[in-house]
């Protein structure tokens, strides 16, 4: 049986909700509507999907599907993150994202009890992630029973 790999769209629902479930006191992490920035005004090609903000730290996060690749605009909005020395991480499918979060202390680690949620493995950052067993049960739920 073929899995279906879920969208950008429904990475950025889960990880939302699992920020809305999870997230420590004090952070946001923030959408930025920007798909399809065609010439509207306020709109810039390329900008990563979601602001990070924890106490002392602007982040910025990039989904992508398994599969997904930056675009190029996307690839000049990271060399000026780099540039600027700012934070950033491209994260591929459902999981990474969400680990990421809680390295960075904006949600808070899954334990029995919290947020029902119950994540393990690694992670290696270069060039993608290489993510060993992982298991998420919250936030997933609602995605996988469609």
């Amino acid at each position: 049986m073929r899995r279906i790999e879920p969208s950008e769209k429904q990475i950025q629902a889960a990880v939302m909700a699992h920020w809305r479930a999870c997230g420590v006191e004090g952070t946001l992490v923030g959408a930025i509507p920007n798909a399809r920035a065609f010439g509207q005004p306020g709109l810039t090609k390329g900008l990563f999907d979601l602001l990070v903000i924890s106490p002392g730290q602007v982040r910025f996060l990039e989904l992508k599907t398994l599969r997904g690749k930056l675009s190029a605009a996307q690839e000049d909005f990271r060399m000026i993150l780099i540039r600027n020395g700012i934070e950033h991480v491209v994260t591929y499918g459902r999981d990474q994202p969400i680990y990421v979060l809680e390295t960075w202390g904006v949600c808070r680690p899954p334990r029995e009890g919290t947020c029902s949620a119950s994540i393990t493995g690694s992670v290696e950052y270069s060039p993608r992630p290489t993510w060993t067993a992982r298991r998420l049960s919250c936030c997933w739920r609602s995605f996988h029973s469609r």
